[in-house]
Parts: C-alpha cells; structure tokens; sequence
C-alpha cells in the first residue's frame, strides 16, 4: 500500500510497477487520484485514516505499508491505527521532521526514511523485503555488518539487548553479543544464510 501520491508516492509508485510487485494507492485528492489511475494504478479514493472497509480489507492483505502523508502528526495517527488492527504489518514512513522518528518508531513503525537520505527507488526495493526477527545465539562481539552482509540483509531496523535495551536503526559498526535480538529487512531466499541466527517471531 502507497498512502499519498505526492513526489515521493509517484516515485515508489513507478519503482513497485516496474518490478512488478502489487499495490495499491490511498489518495484522498480527486485530481491527483485521477492522475494515478490515468497510469493504470490501482487507487482507493479515501484518507488513510478512514475507518474504512475497503481499506481494512487491503491492509489485511498488504506485505506492507509506505506512508507518505506530507505531515508528521497525520503519520503518526495511521501507523496507530495499522498498529492496531494488523500488528505484524510492514509500515515504511516518509519523515519531515527528524526529531520526529523516535515518536513514530515507538508508535510501531518499522522504518522512517528521510528523502534526502533515501530515494523512492529504495524505499521501494524495501518492499520486496520481508521483516524478521533473529534470536543471536551463538557467538559474542560480532559487527552487526557481518550479519547484515552474509544474510544479504537490506539493513538492520532494531537491535534488543539481552538486557531489554532498544536501539533503533542501529549502526553496522556495532557489536552483537549473544542472546541480543535483531530485526533484519531479508529477502525471503537468503534467511537460512546465517548459521549463527535463529529465527523468532516478530
């Protein structure tokens, strides 16, 4: 699912057409949904934040969710709401504000990306991705990039200590230790990779 259709909505839009991965766009603006369908994307017209049936529906399927609202509070009240009624759904946020990514990460996205740092191509290739949660198990002081690197990860999302510590969008440069969980971003043919991670539920 695509929530907005502005500059970066287009954007992963085009990216998810041309690999063929199916989605959907929420567009609340007439003229702009319009122009999405006149490209032969399929649109819901409606807000994201709708307690709407069809759009429950969709999430019930959705692999995951780019919310691209253009505002940082209405972001904040649709990952509550998806977080509600679908737990386990993938929610990929376009943030404004960076002093806003703590408060929407604890509210239950997955990843907030800032354009400038990341493009729409890749906020795209992150939904062909699937969101796992590793027990490490075996090993102490191990970069995080030698994980990411033999899984073919995309990236690492959030580190838990054994301690119960969080640290969110965690740097390759530090260190796992033994019984720390790890969040990777995998794709679905490399999650046997890794010898030394066993897969837990999210």
């Amino acid at each position: 699912m695509v929530c907005g259709f502005g500059d970066i909505g287009s954007s992963i839009s085009n990216e998810l057409f041309n690999a063929d991965i199916l989605f959907v766009i929420i567009e609340n603006n007439d003229h702009i949904a319009e122009f999405a369908m006149m490209k032969n994307y399929l649109v819901i017209k409606g807000k994201a934040t709708y307690d709407d049936t069809l759009i429950k529906a969709v999430i019930k399927r959705a692999r995951g969710k780019v919310v691209c609202s253009g505002d940082d509070s209405l972001n904040m009240y649709v990952i509550l709401a998806d977080k509600r009624d679908e737990p386990n759904l993938l929610i990929i946020v376009r943030g404004y504000k960076l002093d806003g990514e703590k408060r929407m990460l604890r509210a239950g996205a997955n990843l907030v990306i800032y354009p400038l740092k990341l493009s729409g191509q890749q906020m795209a290739q992150i939904m062909g991705y699937s969101l796992k949660l590793y027990k490490h198990f075996r090993r102490n002081n191990i970069k995080l990039q030698e994980i990411i690197e033999e899984n073919n990860a995309l990236q690492a999302v959030k580190i838990k200590r054994r301690n119960g510590t969080l640290i969110f969008n965690p740097s390759p440069d530090i260190l796992v230790n033994r019984d720390d969980s790890i969040l990777l971003l995998v794709e679905e043919r490399e999650l046997e990779n890794y010898s030394d991670l066993e897969e837990m539920p999210i």
